[in-house]
């Protein structure tokens, strides 16, 4: 994914538009200006629908964009819910389940499709977990193969840019959970991003490569849930 197919912001900006709603709301019903019984029923249905509509047209091809057909059915649902359609369950209960599954996937697919490479001695390869901490590395190898990092409420930082590829390319695996990691690459190198965004984002900041007939390649792939990530030079 080169910098042109950077990921839109919108789902985002749904969330953010959506929890400054919801303080509105709380605010509103403190006061005893309105009942919040009264407005929720309309509001999530809104809410879910529009950060579907976020998912699916703002990231159309990326595969971030399958969360979009989660929020739909919820939104489906939870507009159901406010009728006089019987439902036996409450389409809310079903969210964080969903989300199990939805992760459970991704990762077996992901062992299926083999692990990064190992760390080794040589530093060819990195290994880095942060959790309630932030964590900076820098790696100059000579023959870069890939490694994995992990960000648990805390940051990761990777910085690549005295680095060389292996000839056969690199691999990272990545993994976010309430926190961030930033890659820095060097100019010339091409991202081949492979991140599942849950109500976060991971993005493509590099320029495109021109006039390079076979360019080192960099797949960096995972999951980010809640949290935030990005590769630049």
């Amino acid at each position: 994914m080169s910098a042109e197919t950077t990921l839109s912001p919108w789902p985002r900006l749904v969330v953010g538009i959506g929890v400054a709603l919801i303080g509105v709301i709380e605010l509103a019903e403190n006061l005893h200006l309105l009942d919040g019984h009264d407005v929720y029923p309309i509001f999530w249905p809104a809410a879910l629908g529009a950060l579907a509509l976020a998912f699916l047209l703002g990231r159309a091809g990326h595969p971030s964009r399958n969360w979009g057909w989660l929020f739909a059915a919820l939104a489906l649902l939870a507009a159901l819910k406010g009728t006089r359609v019987a439902i036996p369950f409450n389409p809310f209960a079903l969210f964080w389940p969903a989300v199990l599954v939805l992760l459970g996937y991704v990762l077996v697919r992901r062992a299926l499709r083999g692990p990064a490479p190992r760390p080794q001695p040589d530093g060819t390869s990195v290994s880095s977990f942060a959790m309630l901490a932030g964590l900076e590395r820098t790696n100059r190898s000579e023959s870069f193969r890939g490694g994995d990092l992990t960000a648990v409420m805390g940051g990761v930082e990777l910085d690549l840019r005295g680095a060389k590829l292996a000839p056969e390319g690199a691999t990272l695996d990545v993994f976010a959970l309430w926190g961030g990691i930033e890659l820095k690459v060097p100019e010339g190198w091409r991202i081949d991003l492979e991140v599942v965004p849950l109500l976060g984002a991971f993005e493509d900041k590099t320029r495109a490569v021109d006039g390079q007939a076979a360019p080192p390649v960099l797949r960096i792939r995972g999951f980010v849930v809640m949290a935030g990530g990005e590769v630049h030079h």
